[in-house]
């Protein structure tokens, strides 16, 4: 059960493109939790979602937790030094560092071993039954959607060549964005139709239109989009070496960024099968589990 009394979220984050931070905040305010852009010494359990963490005093006792959803260590594109830095400093000054993935994890722990006991796999927190329920079943078969900005970490060459070869067996293939789509006349000359600063029911109604969401990306953390894809009753395809791969069943990740190996994958699956490691992003059993600050692995 979750105390909501025990929980300030801070939304302390450095700008409003971050699209993930909304999804987050309103997971938490959907379960009555409490949200502000500051500290509040009330509440034994203050959880900054930004990297702008100021110095911390430990008069009143409360207990610092930090959300890394994706660190600026490599993989990642264009990382900066001030940026790690910064998460570096984040992490020792509080008391628990909450990351999305077991692949986050490994990937902080590579650079950073020493900090293994203050950082904890948490997930995100998905609105699993509002996603699966509140939009029409407009599903259109051999649709294909690729989401997210087009920054060089997302392979979007790959994702050209990729859309190019699927337009001769037939497919419609998509790319939406909540941001500006940059590659957006590469992508419409290789077949693909964008649609960018799409959010809310636009957004999720031209997901669940696809039968399929691909990510062609060099690495993610998790991909939330991908999460809320196959929510939306899509068949997801996602690279095995990310932190997509926790969530993704199996037989529809791949190995290398090649068409052949996709495509048999697009053939061999047609609809969508009950995934039950979606159930360990609900916002509630996420909530409980930074809220506890219990050891956390990917059981399900």
């Amino acid at each position: 059960m979750i105390n909501k009394e025990n929980l300030n979220i801070i939304r302390n984050l450095d700008t409003k493109k971050v699209t993930w931070s909304q999804s987050y905040i309103q997971a938490a305010k959907n379960l009555g939790i409490y949200t502000s852009s500051r500290i509040d010494n009330k509440f034994q359990r203050q959880l900054f979602l930004g990297d702008n963490i100021p110095e911390i005093s430990n008069t009143y006792n409360n207990l610092n937790l930090y959300f890394l959803a994706a660190s600026t260590l490599p993989v990642s594109d264009s990382p900066k030094q001030s940026d790690i830095e910064k998460e570096f400093k984040n992490i020792n000054q509080t008391n628990y560092t909450f990351v999305v993935s077991q692949s986050e994890l490994k990937k902080i722990l590579n650079v950073y071993p020493n900090l293994s006991e203050k950082i904890k796999v948490a997930g995100f927190p998905v609105a699993l039954s509002q996603l699966a329920n509140q939009y029409q079943n407009t599903k259109k078969s051999k649709r294909v959607c690729f989401l997210g900005e087009t920054r060089e970490i997302k392979n979007i060459e790959f994702e050209i060549q990729l859309i190019e070869k699927l337009k001769k067996f037939g497919f419609e293939c998509i790319h939406s964005s909540p941001n500006v789509i940059s590659r957006q006349k590469e992508l419409n000359k290789a077949g693909c139709l964008t649609y960018e600063n799409m959010r809310g029911t636009q957004y999720f109604q031209l997901i669940k239109s696809s039968q399929y969401y691909i990510s062609t990306s060099f690495y993610e953390s998790l991909g939330v989009s991908g999460i809320e894809a196959a929510l939306l009753n899509c068949i997801t395809v996602v690279p095995q070496h990310t932190g997509q791969a926790e969530w993704c069943p199996a037989q529809q990740t791949y190995k290398h960024y090649e068409f052949s190996e996709i495509f048999e994958i697009l053939q061999t699956h047609t609809s969508p099968n009950p995934n039950p490691k979606l159930e360990w992003y609900r916002p509630n059993l996420y909530f409980e589990r930074v809220i506890n600050s219990t050891p956390i692995n990917n059981e399900y």
